[in-house]
């Protein structure tokens, strides 16, 4: 029993740190070219007695 457990228990030890802290693998990021953002035009509109007059709003 001495000797099997002399062995087991390192075994045992070196197989829950491999399944707990395994090798993660993750694929490399790809490249993006950079996208102006879109513009889109807010009309104006009457708030009360004032007007709020249009823009432009990039997202």
């Amino acid at each position: 029993m001495k000797r099997v457990m002399s062995w087991l228990l390192p075994v045992l030890a070196l197989a829950g740190c491999l399944a707990t802290g395994g090798c993660v693998v993750v694929p490399a990021r790809p490249a993006y070219v950079a996208v102006a953002p879109a513009a889109v035009w807010v009309p104006g509109y009457w708030s009360g007695r004032i007007w709020i007059s249009g823009h432009w709003r990039y997202h």
